[in-house]
């Protein structure tokens, strides 16, 4: 009887091992023999693009100062010319003056320059009075900003603060003494708002003497105010703002604003929030909170449009969902630009799979947030960290482009200014395939579609909805190459997607 029993459990163990083997090996087969199909319907349409970007916060500075004019015009090609990126929105971070505090202990790099002269402040009303600044400080930057605009590409600028001008700020610095500090002086509201509109109106003179004087101009005073920004190991500008006063300084912001456009003729707009992510349940990031506050003045009515970062969210398909839910349930109704996002780690990562997963955020930022813009952190870096579109070494003055930028290139070349995103709808239920798509319908009758493959394996993309396009042309990149074009060929039922890559096909009737 007990061999029985044994030979009744051996005969089960055998059979469940082979079933589990077999089930294993079906999966494994269907994974990486994926077919997956995709549904279009122009008919269906979404946000209208705006623009590419990237930060010049920082490393603009050094670029304009310690490097020759070849190495400049090198990396300003790379990010703002017609064979770069051709980036349409450029962010320039107007310091707090941290080059002038004393014990400031922030990287040199990482210190801002004031056009204030501190030298002339005798009360807060210093700073509405334009004989008490210079502008020809910052002159480095300022000539990087210059050199940018040249290259014809640019159609938006936004200047944004990272702290306050130190004279306006509690504790005389441009960041906290202690974390959540929130180091705006009350009653340098008026003053902060002042200080940036006599900046961005002689900005704006620097660029309309060059001729360019078609650029929107958004001002965007706050940056990231959740984040604790103080105590000793603070390393850049930085100011926290709880929600409550957050909300009524935009209000003094907005309304000095207002007024200043129509006394000065001109056109800004307000730049908010900047929020640092926008997980919907952060314990830190409070999104419902400051959304809330912002929602009991009238200015959060009258702007089109709400700036968020990717921290944190990175790849996730729930943390935007869960905001995009909130915004439809609050019923939000503004458009949403992602202003920042990095890739938060150490280290300088040139690979394929970096890149891919750079891609990843812009592409799921695109299709799920609605999107209608999308800027990177540092347009430039010097390496160490995963923080540049271009890195520079200073000492060899060698560029690295890592494939981070080469697959940024695939997109960023062919979604354009006025296009609008159309229905894609993948049907791969259990996520097998690895793919994501987004694509936009250009004002001349081209259809952009991008396909972003994170899987080992080639797939096939069967799709449906695309009639009455007859011709179509792709460009690739992947480890078997950079920015690989095809000829133009008749189009077929099917499209082809490499083992990570990018994909852009460009399909014309």
């Amino acid at each position: 009887m007990l061999k029985k029993i044994i030979l009744i459990a051996v005969i089960v163990v055998l059979a469940a091992g082979i079933i589990v083997g077999s089930s294993f090996g079906i999966v494994y087969g269907v994974v990486n023999k994926t077919n997956v199909s995709v549904k279009f319907d122009e008919a269906e349409t979404y946000q209208t693009f705006t623009g590419f970007g990237a930060s010049s916060a920082w490393t603009f500075r050094p670029l304009g100062r310690d490097f020759s004019e070849d190495v400049q015009n090198q990396v300003i090609e790379l990010l703002y010319g017609e064979s770069g990126l051709g980036l349409d929105i450029f962010r320039y971070n107007l310091g707090g003056g941290s080059t002038e505090v004393e014990g400031c202990n922030y990287d040199d790099d990482r210190k801002a320059e004031s056009f204030f002269d501190a030298s002339k402040f005798v009360d807060y009303s210093s700073f509405a009075n334009e004989a008490n600044y210079d502008f020809t400080k910052d002159s480095a930057y300022v000539s990087m900003m210059l050199k940018s605009f040249e290259m014809g590409n640019i159609r938006k600028l936004v200047i944004f603060s990272n702290s306050p001008h130190y004279l306006m700020t509690k504790n005389g610095k441009t960041n906290g003494t202690v974390e959540l500090e929130n180091n705006l002086k009350e009653d340098a509201y008026e003053a902060f708002s002042d200080y940036v509109l006599v900046c961005a109106k002689n900005i704006k003179k620097m660029l309309d003497d060059r001729g360019f004087n078609d650029v929107e101009i958004y001002l965007s005073p706050v940056n990231e105010p959740q984040w604790d920004w103080g105590g000793e190991y603070a390393s850049q500008e930085g100011c926290h703002y709880d929600p409550e006063p957050l909300a009524k300084f935009y209000d003094v912001f907005y309304k000095k604003m207002t007024a200043f456009n129509q006394t000065n003729s001109t056109e800004f707009k307000m730049d908010i929030y900047e929020s640092g992510n926008y997980k919907t349940n952060h314990r830190k990031a409070k999104n419902k909170e400051y959304l809330k506050e912002f929602a009991k003045y009238d200015y959060f009515n009258e702007i089109e449009e709400l700036s968020m970062h990717s921290y944190g969210a990175d790849d996730s398909i729930k943390h935007r969902n869960s905001f995009m839910n909130y915004a439809d349930k609050i019923d939000l109704n503004k458009k949403i630009t992602i202003s920042e996002y990095c890739v938060m780690e150490w280290g300088v990562d040139e690979s394929v799979d970096r890149g891919i997963f750079s891609s990843k955020i812009i592409m799921r930022d695109l299709s799920i947030m609605n999107a209608c813009e999308w800027s990177w952190w540092l347009a430039l870096a010097y390496g160490g960290y995963e923080d540049g579109l271009v890195y520079l070494d200073k000492e060899s003055n060698e560029i690295t482009l890592t494939y981070r930028y080469y697959m940024y290139k695939n997109i960023m070349d062919y979604i354009d200014v006025g296009d609008v995103r159309v229905k894609a709808e993948l049907y791969d239920p259990f996520g097998w395939g690895g793919l994501d798509t987004v694509a936009f319908k250009k004002p001349t009758g081209e259809l952009v579609i991008i396909v972003l493959n994170d899987s080992e394996k080639d797939r096939t993309l069967t799709y449906e909805g695309l009639d009455g396009y007859t011709s179509i042309k792709k460009v690739c990149t992947s480890e078997e190459g950079k920015l690989v074009e095809s000829e133009d060929k008749e189009i077929s039922s099917k499209m082809q997607s490499k083992a990570k890559s990018i994909t852009t096909y460009i399909l014309s009737k």
